[in-house]
């Protein structure tokens, strides 16, 4: 792990030295915090450097698998759901955000097992004949 550490304080120190940052150096980071299991730092330096340059292949091909990822913690999640794993789904749709915060539903899709399960009975009366 340290390699990786030793890596990131190298790219630090190369974009400290920079007016703007690179994207280029950006990607760099990113890939080296996915590495470490740091995916949100990973989705907001991609998108800062796909601010800097939309048409940068590498964090446009980085965003892609970042995208990808969430929709698969997502649709994990969704199955966990309907198996009634409820705290089970919800940490792989809180993996889901980490890797791709700008997915909403995700965060709505967090929260239903909470809606069904505590607000739904309570919320419905039955009437006796």
């Amino acid at each position: 792990m340290g390699r990786y550490e030793d890596c990131l304080e190298t790219i630090n120190r190369q974009m400290a030295l920079l007016a703007e940052p690179s994207a280029d150096l950006l990607v760099s980071r990113a890939k080296l915090q996915l590495l470490r299991g740091e995916s949100r730092r990973a989705f907001d330096d991609v998108q800062q450097a796909l601010e800097i340059d939309n048409t940068h292949l590498q964090a446009n091909a980085v965003m892609q698998k970042l995208q990808q990822q969430a929709a698969d913690f997502k649709e994990e999640a969704i199955d966990l759901q309907l198996q009634g794993k409820f705290s089970e789904a919800i940490i792989r749709l809180s993996s889901s955000i980490a890797f791709h915060p700008d997915i909403a539903n995700s965060y709505f899709l967090r929260f239903l097992p909470d809606i069904f399960y505590y607000n739904f009975f309570s919320s419905v009366t039955f009437k006796s004949k």
